[in-house]
């Protein structure tokens, strides 16, 4: 009798310390919920009124989403270790990922760039079983990396991608277009950042990618997909024909050239191979299926550039007014704008050219567009022989680029307008203002990517301009101990050597 109480008394026992793991773990889970809640409340007010958000503000709804992250690295710590996870420690690892996501989204709208990667870097140590979210992190941190020319870090990153995400094609054929690209991307960045070893090499992977995804996949979207990229690819190495040969095979189910194909194909013929007159046909072509498509801004845009380069400038006026009252497009409208405004100049009418740029301008202030515009204007009106207006424009120009720098201080617009101070000053040779801007673009804006080459151009102005070469040194230096292994700092190594 003793033996079968013992027997009933442990075996309830036994329950109990189950129950209590149970009710710990959902407890767990629950309170993980509601510590995102509070942090998904507390960003839902930001959204009310974006632009009156303060830092602190940000930086409140930073500190939430950061204990979310905090919770979940020490009550699942377990699940790193494991093989196999439940559906509940999944979700729980997505409510996190999520806020670590947030945060650094956050960090980006403060400019705070270093506080961003750091963040975006946490997530491949703490999450693997966030696939959607680690591929979201290495996409932004790729960005960033560019953003600070950090080739080694960008190389690294799309390798990761590729390698993880392969191949990057669902059960029905269809294709993830964010890692489907990267082979192709991957070469052209080391294009752009004049490595052309790295290039040639990564040129050469991506045919080998894309021409293996077209026999494995064929007929499907993303033998499709494969096959513009590997247009894209041959366009890169001086293969345009093949390229249109190629794009020119992609029908749509009707037997016709799909619209992509056929605005890769435009463009081939219009930027590599020279026949404006192909490049608007196709354009026109695409424009046929209807101006409601994501296809046809671009290709108005296009269509309107070659149309210029073939000097039928009222054509592609009618094309670019019709573009610009598209609501839908109007990321395209500061562009368009200024091409009606060239089209007019370069027919020498000169007082409806001033009227369009002078409307890019008003309309589209904090555009990069505008800026451009206002570093223009004042050779606008010199080109004319209007020395008075030229010399008021480039007053107007300075006084600009300076409020914006004050209105938008550790901002992108602000970092944008400082460059674009810098550029008018070394533009009209104002040398002493030119090194005056850069050591402050240098200084309050390190961080942005047009800070990455200031105290080169600084270094420049006083050997080649100011023959002051022990500034001319120091500067350089400073370039090369402020961001080393980037390109400018090399130049600037290079630099020293000829002082």
């Amino acid at each position: 009798m003793k033996s079968l109480l013992y027997l009933v008394v442990t075996f309830i026992f036994v329950l109990l310390l189950n129950g209590c793991g149970d009710t710990s773990d959902e407890e767990a889970l629950y309170r993980l919920e509601k510590l995102r809640a509070e942090a998904q409340k507390a960003e839902e007010r930001l959204s009310i009124k974006p632009e009156l958000a303060s830092e602190s503000d940000l930086r409140a709804v930073i500190e939430k989403h950061k204990e979310v992250v905090q919770y979940f690295k020490e009550n699942f710590a377990q699940i790193q270790e494991q093989e196999d996870v439940s559906e509940s420690e999944i979700y729980a690892s997505n409510l996190a990922g999520q806020s670590l996501l947030n945060a650094g989204r956050l960090y980006l709208r403060l400019d705070d760039t270093a506080q961003a990667i750091e963040s975006l870097e946490e997530f491949e140590n703490i999450f693997k079983y966030n696939p959607q979210q680690q591929k979201m992190a290495w996409l932004q941190l790729s960005v960033l990396f560019d953003s600070q020319g950090n080739a080694e870090k960008v190389e690294s990153i799309y390798n990761k991608l590729i390698e993880a995400y392969s191949p990057p094609i669902d059960s029905a054929g269809r294709p993830d277009m964010d890692i489907l690209g990267l082979p192709h991307d991957l070469a052209a960045y080391f294009h752009g950042v004049q490595n052309q070893e790295k290039a040639r090499l990564y040129t050469q992977k991506a045919i080998d990618y894309y021409n293996q995804l077209r026999n494995d996949y064929p007929e499907t979207p993303a033998w499709t997909a494969a096959t513009r990229l590997l247009a894209e690819t041959y366009r890169s190495t001086d293969q345009p024909r093949a390229a249109v040969d190629l794009l020119l095979t992609v029908v749509d189910s009707t037997g016709t050239v799909s619209r992509g194909a056929m605005m890769l194909a435009a463009e081939t013929f219009f930027d590599d191979l020279g026949k404006p007159d192909s490049a608007i046909k196709y354009y026109r072509k695409v424009l046929d299926y209807g101006i409601d498509s994501l296809y046809a801004p671009t290709a108005m845009i296009q269509l309107g550039s070659a149309l210029l380069r073939k000097e039928r400038y009222q054509e592609a006026r009618q094309v670019l007014d019709q573009l610009l009252g598209l609501e839908y497009a109007s990321e395209h409208h500061p562009l368009a704008q200024r091409m009606i405004a060239v089209s007019y100049e370069e027919q020498g009418q000169y007082n409806q050219a001033r009227d369009a740029y002078t409307a890019i301008i008003e309309k589209y202030p904090t555009h990069s567009i505008a800026y451009e515009t206002y570093l223009y204007l004042p050779e606008f009106f010199e080109k004319q022989g209007k020395k008075q207006l030229s010399d008021q424009w480039y007053n107007r120009a300075e006084a600009f680029f300076m409020d914006m720098r004050t209105g938008y201080a550790r901002k992108t617009v602000g970092a944008a307008a400082q460059e674009y101070l810098a550029r008018l000053y070394i533009k009209y040779e104002q040398w002493n203002d030119a090194v005056k801007a850069l050591k402050r673009l240098a200084e309050d804006y390190g961080d942005f990517r047009f800070a990455g080459d200031a105290y080169l151009r600084i270094g420049a102005i006083f050997q080649n301009r100011l023959n002051q070469l022990d500034s001319a040194r120091i500067y350089y230096q400073k370039q090369i101990d402020v961001y080393p292994g980037l390109r400018p700092s090399e130049l600037a190594m290079q630099s020293i050597e000829t002082l």
